[in-house]
């Protein structure tokens, strides 16, 4: 006998350069994983029919295979397109900041709500002292991939960004988040997103742009020599110790006694 899910999720993770699928299922007491898809696609350009195509078929097939019509869809969107910021604000009481974070968008972001779709994270640090965490996206951007995703009669219904994902992840994964101070860093064929996390909340998160086409070209690649790979990855993770640190130095809330307990990975393709 099957088992008899009461609600189906789609999860759609977009990246510069790739697109990675999800199809979980929810019974009443577990969520058991469906199917899972990843592949390359050609970066996503306005009236770019081609890779536009590509990067729907890739959805269908999916779609078809696991003959699912989801109940509710969460898409991830690049992060190299979110702005993300990470702030102290004082404040009255938290009902405060409902009415205060338009203010802090147009200071942080340059750009008001009209212009904007954001959401925020707020930690209480102390009385009247909160910690913000405002991740922003630019409204005709975001609004391109979800008309996308609507030619397919998918209906978007949860908007995130994989920084926040990850950090999901680590919080509901296998004992949770224990450190006290930890790094996050995700590899993508074209970037690498270097964030902080300092009492379970985002301190500082910056996407840095890996110059390097042999890089990019051997990410998606099959069979790799593992010798190329040690030589490359000894390279990268060069970049990524310097990214670290200067991310460290250049955040308020990291005092000098404070010391990174452990280093998260995501990505990294063939590497």
């Amino acid at each position: 006998m099957k088992p008899l899910y009461f609600e189906k999720s789609l999860g759609i993770d977009i990246r510069e350069e790739s697109i990675a699928i999800s199809l979980l299922g929810k019974q009443f007491r577990s969520v058991d994983p469906l199917g899972f898809h990843f592949s390359r696609i050609e970066p996503l350009k306005k009236d770019d029919e081609k890779s536009e195509k590509l990067f729907l078929s890739k959805i269908s097939d999916f779609l078809m295979l696991y003959d699912t019509n989801p109940d509710s869809v969460s898409i991830s969107l690049p992060r190299s397109l979110v702005a993300f910021k990470s702030f102290d604000l004082p404040a009255p009481n938290r009902k405060a900041i409902d009415s205060m974070i338009g203010f802090e968008l147009e200071k942080h972001c340059a750009a008001g709500p009209e212009d904007m779709y954001y959401s925020f994270h707020v930690t209480e640090k102390s009385k009247n002292l909160f910690h913000i965490v405002l991740s922003a996206i630019k409204k005709d951007v975001a609004d391109y991939y979800l008309q996308l995703i609507r030619k397919l009669n998918l209906t978007p219904t949860a908007i995130t960004v994989s920084t926040f994902s990850n950090l999901n992840l680590i919080r509901h994964g296998n004992g949770g988040l224990k450190e006290r101070v930890a790094i996050l860093v995700d590899l993508g064929s074209k970037s690498v997103d270097i964030s902080i996390v300092k009492d379970g909340a985002f301190e500082s998160s910056r996407n840095v742009p890996i110059i390097d086409p042999e890089f990019s070209s051997r990410y998606f690649a099959e069979n790799v020599p593992a010798e190329y790979c040690e030589r490359k990855s000894e390279k990268l993770a060069r970049i990524i110790i310097t990214e670290i640190e200067s991310a460290l130095a250049s955040c308020n809330n990291i005092l000098p006694e404070d010391a990174v307990e452990k280093i998260y990975i995501f990505g990294g393709g063939q590497f």
